[in-house]
């Protein structure tokens, strides 16, 4: 089984590396329906005692292969919505791994403050995940 996904693996690194403009991001899909998104820049894959490891950016993520559902190439990391609310209600900005970036009066001038990256911004409305591009 591992010799199997570790091909398959492999195959869609090669296949990825073709065409890595349009795809991004590697999304992980658990048995469960729960989703995790890498960058696939710098993306690497291992495994160990029966998990796949995900290394990127400095963080890693382990899965039961028992557990894993699928795993997929996106041009968008998973949960990220884009930022439409225009009404003026205070945000607060943190990176993925939740440092605060900062406090802004609206979402448009977080937008204009935020620089490329995926960030987790909280309204009175609600908490969501964006992608800056």
């Amino acid at each position: 089984m591992k010799k199997f996904l570790l091909t398959l693996i492999v195959a869609l690194a090669s296949f990825n590396s073709i065409f890595a403009g349009d795809y991004d991001y590697l999304i992980v899909q658990k048995a469960d329906g729960t989703k995790q998104s890498f960058t696939a820049v710098g993306l690497k894959l291992t495994f160990e005692n029966g998990n796949l490891v995900a290394t990127s950016g400095g963080s890693s993520a382990t899965f039961s292969l028992a557990d894993l559902q699928k795993m997929f190439f996106s041009s968008e990391p998973a949960g990220i919505k884009e930022l439409t609310d225009d009404a003026n209600q205070a945000v607060v900005v943190y990176t993925a791994s939740g440092q605060a970036v900062g406090q802004y009066q609206n979402l448009k001038e977080a937008q204009s403050r935020m620089q490329r990256g995926l960030y987790i911004v909280k309204t009175a409305s609600g908490t969501i995940k964006v992608a800056v591009k």
